[in-house]
């Protein structure tokens, strides 16, 4: 899925800065570290949530719930089974968090001995897309996710695990603890980087399907006022239902059933203030059944009936 411009989400507050030795609890002669981030209600964006890294990466893994996180100006949606990374430099913040539970890993360049990074760039997928320093300092890169199956999370999970465990032992002052950890942190970025290498190549196979997908959602705006079902516009892209249904939720970020409803509701606002017409009128415009299917479903949208929501502009534009 192409990252959407974050125009109205961006900071409007100083950027925070963060070095290394800002981590919480992370040994300062350490190039590696994990912490577990929990965030139990909803949450929206605040603008002095935005910061960067100074002098380190984070790999995040996104254990539960769902948010939008925004890097250098482009937003992604998130979810359960997700990973993504943000190099030094970028400027990033989640918006609209909902339960969400990460599990992260930090490191530093310093990780890496003489030769390595070299050697590592050579490998496809993670490596290449990810962790190149200098085209990362120059902003370059715009697609810093990836969306893992449930057994592919579960084994990368389990590889966390282990760096967690050594790093403990870090503290009882095992000596071999940081080579192991080490090692396991490696294992875990050259999984990653074959696995993202093969979605690369699946990735390939499934354009045309996404080129039909803008083609729906262009569809759906011009035929706004009929009756869509999700059957019908599975048809149109010559995919089955369940196919174009998991395809769609994968790209857009949300059901074809969910967005078709909130396209024509964020129609119906912009109706309601800006014309006169009836409630009748506009839910016949939008594609609502009849009114009362309109005002059940703005009501639970927006926790207003479409009368009282006209009535609140109308009393805000003369206050």
């Amino acid at each position: 899925m192409k990252p959407v411009p974050a125009a109205t989400t961006a900071p409007r507050a100083p950027v925070k800065l963060f070095h290394w030795k800002d981590l919480w609890g992370a040994p300062p002669q350490l190039d590696l570290w994990v912490h577990h981030t929990s965030y139990d209600l909803l949450q929206r964006y605040h603008p002095g949530d935005a910061h960067q890294h100074r002098d380190f990466y984070a790999l995040y893994f996104v254990l539960a719930g769902r948010s939008r996180q925004v890097i250098n100006g482009h937003s992604y949606a998130i979810t359960r089974g997700d990973a993504y990374i943000v190099p030094p430099g970028m400027v990033h913040f989640h918006t609209a968090s909902q339960n969400l539970e990460e599990e992260t890993v930090f490191f530093r360049t310093t990780i890496f001995r003489a030769g390595e990074i070299a050697a590592l760039s050579a490998m496809p997928g993670l490596w290449r897309t990810f962790l190149g320093h200098r085209r990362a300092a120059r902003g370059e890169f715009t697609d810093y996710r990836l969306r893992l199956s449930p057994e592919l999370f579960s084994c990368a999970i389990a590889i966390v695990e282990e760096i967690r465990a050594e790093l403990r032992m870090v503290r009882e002052g095992d000596a071999s603890a940081p080579l192991v950890a080490r090692a396991s942190f490696f294992r875990l970025m050259a999984w990653l980087g074959r696995w993202s290498h093969d979605l690369e190549a699946s990735e390939t196979s499934r354009a045309g399907e996404r080129r039909g997908l803008a083609g729906i959602l262009q569809f759906c705006e011009e035929h706004l006022h009929e009756p869509l079902s999700v059957p019908q516009l599975a048809a149109r892209t010559f995919l089955s239902t369940a196919h174009f249904h998991e395809l769609f939720k994968a790209e857009v970020g949300v059901t074809p059933a969910v967005y078709l409803r909130r396209l024509r509701l964020s129609h119906a606002q912009r109706l309601l203030s800006s014309t006169t017409r009836s409630s009748s009128d506009i839910a016949l415009s939008c594609g609502f059944r009849d009114v009362s299917q309109f005002a059940r479903a703005f009501r639970r949208e927006f926790n207003l009936s479409p009368r009282d929501y006209r009535r609140r502009l109308r009393s805000e534009t003369t206050a």
